[in-house]
């Protein structure tokens, strides 16, 4: 029987056996291989299995017998094109060769590779029988026809499958293209593509990454097949060389397969993660832009060890291209919007209003357009006819034929207009619009324009300034000349320059200034006088040169320079006087000198009279001072000490001697203070000080005073401490006579002290409830010795002279003192003063030990007063002469030495200070405290090296102050 079929077999074309497709195909063909060879079993499976994992659906399933894999294997492992074992007894043990449950061990076994048209492996045709039997030249030529037959069926069968894969993915790309069409997100988009990919190839899951090229890692993006879990420690992943299957394709920006994870290196440290999701082979394949950089990642995962074919390579291939389009999409988009965006910022730094006109409609317009009109965006709509309507009365004809021609296709084209249009307040303003058609009916009318507005305002307004600025220069004899700083050519010279030079205006629109001559100053000259003006490092600048005619002839000059325009193109405008004339004067000057030698002699002989008597003026002052001083500091110290140790009715005595005391110290300062601004010699030295803690200071100075008065006397400033660079004497003083006028001028009410500060300056308003101040008086409030109310109607004590030396303290720290005022209703002081930006807040709240201070002091009750003035905040050593002060000096560290100039004996403070700068004390400062408080006096004790100056008699806040000031320094 056995024989017959082979024959007819033989005899008739393979072929014929085999008219159907697919599975029913591949039974057939078993069905006839077992006829024609007479065997028990005959198999065929898919080489992308190899090695075995699962069966083809034709060759039936495992429960159905399993065949031994040795020989499977051992036929893969051949290099014969047919692998025959005719008796397998004599070769294996029968355990080796058991076919399954039920079923007798193989003893016959033939099997040849199956191979598609490249030569690549797809798949293996076996078959066995338990009986043992010869296998002839014969069998292997039908053997070999029959694997020819499988071959073609499962190509075939694979071309159809990827034609059916590729069919559905095409639709669903097709879907994808729409969803992006739509403006779906990328996130997605890709998550769309990867269930898509998975629903047409079942058994397989995807993952896609994108790549960072900042970071050189990669994020996850969509993987619908599996779990948070897994993207999450993938996430993150650099690529590289050996950073997984992903990492390792962005690196090399081409396919990575592993077709068995277990067994690849570039999986060796994610196995555990492979193991716990099962995965067992994958296809990395890098998405790239249309430029071919990396823009992320797409893997197919399969659950065992896979070889990818031809066509599932050619599927990952497509489906990362339809992923770069999404990319890329994304991409532009991007790119778009930053476009937009710049256009955006442009036409905004550019202050352009936009429009966009459909006719017949209204106009479409951006926010600038509105504003260079004065409106806001929503305060206003324009349409053809409104926007005619804004138009000046005089322009607005011109205009409406423009429009209207443009409208009608008698022009075409872009166009460019300027006009003047009324602004929201009522004003013109000039504008430039530009632009052009976008479309035109077939009739030639307009369909629709676009444009852009400008406001040339500005540029009209400088038209119109340069040609009433050329009137002006040209009416002028002197020479005036506008040049280019780059090119040094002339654009504008006046008349006076003309008849000057003898050049005609059309040969000098033609010159350079280097052209006019100017000897002894050359191009470069120029040049460096331009770059100093143009760089602002001089505001004018003034020299002398020689210009030359145009016949030849010179005559001297002098030019003053200065920049016109401080933007490009720069201007310089220079005005050049002609000297002759004054050379002339000049000339004549010198023969006068000889008279003037004259009179010269007759007023220095007049000043030495002076002088002297200003000498004899100044000894008076100066005993006087010392006379009255010291007995003063006495009077007043003590009796500020006494007011905390009498009883009530004692009390109001010593207050009336204190009160007298000071308004007799008061006096005798403002008449010294006066002295001393008038001859010019107080000299204004500034410091780093705490211009809160000296308003917070003068404020509790007065406090008593004010509650005495029944007054309500209030300060108001910011927490933040207000420091400056100023002199801190001056400014105590100014604070001083503010207040001790505005509580001695009011009855009622109260006093409010309040401390300003912005990046221009400081700002102490001192505003009372007081008399006030008569209109009439306002003029003359800061003369010398001026009161509202004097002679016999005075209704108030003092000198007339605080507010003149405030005025001119102020002046001198280069501030100002302005009053506002209601007569019967208050007045409003408020001193400006200037604000030193380097000046730093010192930290005033750190706890230190008592500083260490020394008192050289001849007068008992001086060394009494000053003991009892500074024990609770200084260690206070005395002594009454400079030999026995420079010995304590060398023996004890000292912080301060409080030291009186007149002492007993032939040394006085001025020696004090020689002594002990020599023995190594120049760094601790000292303070002069003395009665000489005359002109100058200040200046020669800080020329001889006292740190300070504090003038006898003194306040005890004052003296503190001074100490602290000095101290702070130091620190």
């Amino acid at each position: 029987m056995g024989s017959v079929i082979h024959d007819r077999y033989h005899a008739s074309d393979p072929h014929d056996h085999l008219r159907c497709t697919g599975d029913p195909c591949f039974r057939a063909l078993r069905s006839l291989i077992r006829d024609v060879f007479d065997v028990a079993d005959v198999r065929i499976y898919d080489g992308r299995d190899l090695p075995p994992a699962r069966w083809f659906s034709a060759c039936g399933s495992r429960g159905n017998g399993t065949a031994s894999p040795s020989l499977d294997e051992r036929a893969l492992a051949s290099e014969r094109d047919v692998y025959v074992v005719e008796d397998t007894e004599s070769e294996w043990q029968a355990s080796d060769l058991n076919g399954g449950a039920g079923r007798k061990p193989t003893a016959f076994y033939a099997a040849t590779k199956l191979r598609n048209a490249e030569g690549d492996l797809i798949g293996l045709l076996s078959m066995r029988d338990p009986d043992a039997r010869s296998f002839s030249d014969r069998d292997r030529r039908r053997f070999l026809g029959f694997r020819a037959m499988a071959e073609r069926e499962l190509e075939l069968r694979t071309q159809i499958e990827g034609r059916r894969i590729a069919g559905k993915f095409a639709r669903s790309s097709i879907q994808l293209l729409e969803m992006v069409a739509s403006g779906k997100p990328t996130a997605s988009l890709l998550e769309a593509l990867l269930t898509n990919i998975e629903a047409v190839t079942p058994g397989v899951r995807t993952s896609f990454f994108r790549y960072e090229p900042k970071t050189g890692s990669l994020c996850h993006e969509a993987s619908p097949g599996l779990p948070a879990s897994y993207h999450k420690q993938i996430e993150g992943l650099s690529a590289g060389p050996r950073g997984g299957s992903c990492g390792t394709a962005a690196y090399r920006c081409e396919p990575v397969i592993v077709t068995d994870i277990g067994e690849s290196p570039l999986w060796r440290d994610y196995r555990d993660l492979a193991d716990a999701h099962n995965l067992g082979a994958c296809l990395s394949h890098p998405v790239c832009s249309k430029e071919g950089t990396v823009l992320g990642t797409l893997t197919f995962y399969w659950d065992q060890a896979h070889q990818p074919t031809d066509e599932e390579l050619q599927f990952a291939h497509l489906a990362s291209y339809v992923a770069g389009l999404v990319l890329e999409r994304e991409r532009m988009e991007q790119q778009l919007y930053r476009s937009r965006e710049r256009l955006r910022l442009a036409v905004d730094a550019a202050e352009l209003g936009v429009w966009d006109w459909e006719a017949d409609k209204d106009v479409h317009f951006n926010d600038q357009f509105a504003r260079i009109l004065g409106y806001e965006p929503d305060e206003v709509s324009f349409d053809r006819d409104y926007w005619l309507s804004l138009v000046h009365p005089s322009d607005r004809e011109r205009v409406q034929s423009f429009v209207d021609a443009y409208e009608s296709g008698e022009h075409t084209g872009e166009f460019s207009m300027e006009c003047r249009v009324r602004t929201k307040n009522g004003s013109y303003a000039w504008v430039h619009d530009f632009g052009g058609e976008l479309g035109r009916h077939p009739d030639g009318r307009l369909k629709r324009a676009v444009g852009v507005r400008r406001d040339v305002t500005l540029e009209k307004q400088s038209a119109s300034l340069n040609q009433r600025l050329g009137a002006i220069m040209n009416g002028s004899l002197e020479e005036i000349y506008l040049f280019d700083a780059e090119t040094l050519a002339f654009t504008l010279v006046n008349r006076g320059a003309q008849l000057n030079l003898g050049y005609s205006l059309e040969e000098l629109k033609h010159m350079r200034v280097p052209d006019i001559g100017m000897q002894g100053f050359s191009e470069k000259s120029v040049r460096e006088v331009v770059e100093a003006l143009i760089t602002h490092k001089k505001e004018s600048i003034s020299f002398q040169a020689t210009h030359r005619r145009k016949d030849g002839s010179t005559y001297p000059v002098r030019i003053r320079a200065q920049l016109a325009q401080d933007r490009e193109p720069h201007l310089i405008l220079a005005f050049a006087s002609d000297l002759t004339e004054q050379r002339a004067h000049e000339r004549a000057l010198v023969k006068a000198q000889h008279k003037a030698e004259v009179a010269r002699y007759a007023a220095e002989r007049a000043r030495e009279r002076e002088a002297e008597l200003h000498q004899l003026k100044s000894n008076f002052l100066t005993n006087m001072s010392h006379e009255i001083r010291t007995p003063l500091t006495a009077i007043i110290g003590f009796s500020e000490l006494l007011q905390e140790e009498v009883n009530e009715e004692s009390k109001e005595w010593i207050d009336t001697i204190k009160q007298s005391g000071d308004r007799l110290l008061e006096t005798l300062t403002s008449v010294l203070d006066l002295a001393k601004l008038e001859s010019d010699s107080y000299t204004i030295t500034p410091t780093t000080i705490n211009i809160s803690k000296s308003v917070e200071d003068a404020v509790d100075m007065f406090m008593p005073t004010a509650t005495q008065k029944g007054l309500a006397l209030q300060i108001d400033m910011p927490e933040k401490a207000v420091w400056a660079t100023l002199d801190h004497g001056a400014v105590s003083r100014v604070l001083t006579n503010r207040l001790s006028n505005a509580i001695k001028f009011t009855d009622d009410g109260g006093v409010n002290v309040r401390l300003t500060s912005d990046a221009d300056g400081v700002y102490i308003d001192v505003i009372d409830t007081g008399v006030g101040i008569d209109p009439c008086f306002l003029p003359k409030l800061f003369d010398d010795f001026r009161q509202e109310s004097h002679g016999l109607s005075r209704a108030y004590e003092g000198s007339g002279l605080g507010l003149a030396i405030s005025h001119r303290l102020v002046s001198l720290m280069n501030g100002s003192i302005d009053v506002t005022s209601t007569k019967g209703s208050g007045s409003t002081f408020t001193v400006t003063l200037p604000l030193d930006a380097s000046a730093t807040m010192e930290n005033d709240n750190q706890s230190s030990p008592k500083p260490r201070l020394l008192l050289v002091e001849d007068s008992e009750e001086a060394q009494h007063l000053i003991s009892i003035i500074l024990e609770h905040e200084f260690e206070v050593d005395i002594t009454d002469n400079v030999d026995s002060a420079a010995s304590m000096a060398s023996e004890t560290p000292y912080d301060v030495f409080l030291v009186d100039i007149h002492l007993r004996g032939e040394k006085g403070g001025v020696e004090f200070v020689q002594e002990v700068n020599k023995n190594g004390h120049e760094d601790v400062p000292k303070i002069a405290w003395t009665a000489f408080a005359l002109p100058g006096d200040e200046e020669h004790l800080l020329n001889a090296g006292f740190a300070a100056y504090v003038a006898k008699p003194t306040r005890r806040a004052d003296l503190l102050s001074t100490l602290h000031e000095v101290l702070e320094a130091e620190t």
